[in-house]
């Protein structure tokens, strides 16, 4: 099983989560497979949809469950396998409805590597940022006790 140990200020989680909260309502423009429905076939097109959402909904609750946890931040939490993968799911999306909204400004070279000034940002932006490199240490602590031949991210 794998576990996620991740040192962060309990403070500093609460701040995320209340952020990710926020987007987490507003994520259908990254569900996965979107591009992929018919929509010719209204019923068919609804029904992806709806399920789509579902899907990313149980990922989304998995993610706050392992933030909500108290050990979360200050020890060692163990992880399930099938949770770990939509946590990784959710991680994603949530980045990239980060990176289309409070981010869209930055170019994504610079997300990627961090080669940016933090403090000439907007503390939206910010704290946007923040977020972003939080969902992707989430990742690849994930990432690494999933595949620990995967090396470093």
């Amino acid at each position: 099983m794998p576990e996620l140990d991740m040192q962060i200020n309990p403070f500093m989680v609460d701040a995320l989560i209340e952020l990710i909260e926020a987007i987490m309502g507003n994520l259908e423009s990254v569900l996965p497979g979107k591009e992929l429905i018919p929509e010719e076939d209204e019923y068919l097109s609804s029904y992806w949809v709806r399920s789509l959402r579902e899907e990313q909904e149980k990922d989304c609750t998995a993610l706050m469950h392992l933030l909500r946890d108290r050990r979360f931040g200050r020890s060692p939490v163990q992880v399930k396998e099938r949770d770990a993968e939509a946590i990784l799911r959710s991680c994603s999306a949530l980045r990239l409805k980060i990176q289309d909204s409070l981010l869209r400004d930055i170019p994504e070279y610079s997300l990627e590597t961090g080669e940016l000034q933090v403090k000439a940002l907007a503390p939206e932006t910010q704290r946007g940022y923040a977020c972003y490199l939080f969902l992707a240490s989430v990742q690849a602590l994930l990432i690494q006790e999933l595949d620990p031949e995967a090396g470093d991210l």
